[in-house]
C-alpha cells in the first residue's frame, strides 16, 4: 500500500523535535496540545511504527522516529524551496532587526529557530537597545523591523500592538522588598521600565536608591542575582535565574507596557513580511494583543543582499 507522509505532520514533528514540548509546539503552530498529539498519532499510523518514546512528560524519538525526522527536514525544505520559486524566488538577504534586550532573551531564540527552518537563506542582523533608541534608529532607516515599547502616538509605521503587565523582579535568595531606601537595579534614562518604576515609587513616597544602572542586560541580571537590588520588567521576559515577586504592600503596582511592531517606512520586502509574520505568531502566544494596524508600507519585491 502506498504511504505518503503529509507535509503538515512533518512540519509539526520538526517543531516538536526542537521544542521537546507538546504545549510549546502547539503555541508555535497555533494548535492545542491535544491536536499536536493527534497529529503525531496520525504520523505514526502512516509510518507504521512508533516514532516517539514516552516517559512521563518527557519524550524522545525512536530509531524509526530519527529516520523520519532526518527525511522530514529534507522534504519540508524542498517543499518550501519549490513554493518559494513558484512565488517569485527564494527569500534571501539580510534583515536589520531592532529589539529590546529583554525581549530578545525571552523569545528571539524561539523565533530564530522557526524562521531559519523556513528561510535558511535570510540572515538576521539583530541590534539590542532601548526602545527609544530603536524607534529613533528606524526613523533614520537603520532598521527594517523594530519591536519596541512606546507610550506616545508612534511616528513610525506600526503594524501590531500588544499590552503586557510589568512584574517586580528579584533574586532567588534575597528578599529586599521591605528594605528602605528600596535598592534598585535599572536600565539607563529613557528606559520605559525605569520611568514606570520611579514614577510609581514617587507617587507612594517610597524612598529608593539606584544601586546599579547599566544598559547591559547580563550585568543587571547578575546584580539582581547577587542581591544588590530589585527591578521590574515584562512578565513574559523574566529570566529563569530571577523570580517575579507577587503583589505586596511594600511594592507599588506598575503601569502596563504597550509593545509595538514597527516597519521601515521606505517599504517592506518579502523577507521582511515573512519575518514580521513569524514575530507576530510568537508574540501572540506570549502577549495580549490590543490592536492590529495596516501601515502604509509598500512591498517592493525580494530583498537584496546588503
Amino acid at each position: 500500500m502506498e504511504r505518503i507522509l503529509p507535509i503538515d505532520l512533518l512540519r509539526t514533528l520538526l517543531v516538536l523535535a526542537r521544542t521537546r514540548s507538546f504545549s510549546r509546539t502547539g503555541e508555535e503552530i497555533g494548535r492545542s496540545q491535544s491536536a499536536v498529539s493527534l497529529q503525531m498519532q496520525r504520523l505514526q499510523q502512516v509510518v507504521g511504527s512508533p516514532i516517539l518514546t514516552n516517559s512521563g512528560k518527557a519524550f524522545g524519538l525512536t530509531p524509526q522516529g530519527e529516520i523520519v525526522l532526518e527525511y522530514a527536514k529534507q522534504i519540508v525544505a524542498l517543499n518550501d524551496e519549490c513554493v518559494g520559486r513558484l512565488d517569485g524566488g527564494i527569500l534571501t538577504g539580510t534583515i536589520r532587526v531592532g529589539i529590546p534586550s529583554d525581549f530578545a532573551l525571552s523569545f528571539l531564540p524561539q523565533l530564530l529557530g522557526r524562521f531559519s527552518e523556513s528561510h535558511p537563506d535570510v540572515a538576521l542582523d539583530v541590534t539590542c537597545e532601548l526602545s527609544r533608541d530603536l524607534i529613533a534608529g528606524l526613523g533614520r532607516s537603520e532598521f527594517d523591523i523594530v519591536l519596541a515599547v512606546h507610550d506616545d502616538t508612534p511616528t513610525a509605521p506600526l503594524t501590531d500592538l500588544w499590552r503586557e503587565p510589568i512584574a517586580w523582579v528579584g533574586g532567588q535568595i534575597h528578599d529586599l522588598r521591605a528594605k528602605r531606601p528600596l535598592p534598585l537595579v535599572l536600565f539607563p534614562d529613557g528606559c520605559q521600565y525605569r520611568l514606570r518604576i520611579l514614577s510609581a515609587l514617587r507617587r507612594q513616597d517610597i524612598p529608593y536608591k539606584i544601586i546599579y544602572s547599566s544598559s547591559n542586560l547580563a550585568g543587571n541580571q547578575a546584580a539582581i542575582e547577587s542581591g544588590l537590588g530589585l527591578t521590574a520588567i515584562s512578565t513574559s521576559a523574566v529570566p529563569p535565574t530571577l523570580r517575579a515577586l507577587p503583589p505586596c504592600v511594600e511594592l507599588p503596582v506598575l503601569d502596563d507596557l504597550d509593545i509595538g511592531l514597527f516597519w521601515n517606512p521606505n517599504g517592506a520586502t518579502g523577507a521582511m513580511r515573512a519575518l514580521a509574520a513569524a514575530m507576530v505568531r510568537v508574540l501572540d502566544g506570549k502577549l495580549r494583543r490590543t490592536a492590529k494596524h495596516t501601515p502604509n508600507v509598500p512591498a517592493h519585491g525580494a530583498v537584496a543582499p546588503r
